[in-house]
């Protein structure tokens, strides 16, 4: 089961070694998931590809003959890095009622490692994360007809060494004022509009989280 699976590209070598009984991607953008779960199973005709549109930290509602087979979630992309501390654990906890007890847990987690890493990471000299984060108002305004300049903005992102974790902001380059949704917001030069967080973990700060949620690491986790 791959929660969040989109364009479910990540899962193909996983497949290939595992061999599943199913292969059951969770998004909740229906017709992107539908059309990448039948692409999927055209590469992979002997594994049988059960999409389902939903939220992915809502309980899933498996066939009978799925219920029996032990359950492998794959969350990769280091994902639950954008969840705060207490959102993390309610996800791992969801996960652990999701695969009971025979079942188990492949994730992704951005470790904690030198700061001007992650600087040049996420303040790339090409601009790539500059313009996702950009984005996130072209998002605004095309979905709600908000008339955000995006050029009034600039990209910030630094790491918090308190909190172990990268965070995202928009900084508004000038005053002005933003229709939101009918509303007139008022919005001062040097202001800063939040958009993410990405947290990063040891091994061992990860696997005490995990364990919170009664999931633990195998024996044989490498260091």
């Amino acid at each position: 089961m791959e929660p969040g699976a989109g364009s479910c590209i990540k899962v193909r070598l996983l497949l290939s070694a595992l061999k599943p009984a199913y292969y059951v991607p969770v998004d909740i953008s229906g017709d992107f998931l539908f059309k990448a779960a039948s692409e999927l199973q055209s590469e992979f005709p002997t594994i049988p590809v059960h999409p389902i549109c939903d939220d992915m930290q809502n309980t899933v509602s498996l066939p009978q003959d799925m219920e029996a087979i032990p359950k492998l979630i794959f969350y990769p992309g280091s994902t639950i890095g954008n969840y705060e501390p207490d959102k993390a654990l309610s996800f791992l906890k969801h996960v652990r009622s999701t695969i009971g007890e025979n079942g188990g847990l492949l994730i992704g987690v951005d470790l904690q490692k030198d700061i001007e890493i992650l600087h040049q990471a996420y303040n790339d000299a090409s601009g790539i994360t500059a313009a996702f984060n950009l984005n996130c108002l072209s998002n605004i305004n095309s979905l709600i007809g908000a008339n955000f300049t995006v050029s009034a903005f600039r990209h910030i992102a630094f790491y918090n060494e308190e909190r172990c974790r990268i965070e995202m902001h928009l900084e508004s380059k000038e005053d002005q004022s933003v229709d939101l949704a009918g509303e007139q917001v008022t919005i001062e030069r040097g202001e800063r509009i939040l958009t993410e967080y990405s947290y990063k973990y040891t091994l061992d700060s990860f696997a005490r989280l995990a364990a919170k949620a009664e999931l633990a690491p195998p024996s044989t986790m490498g260091r």
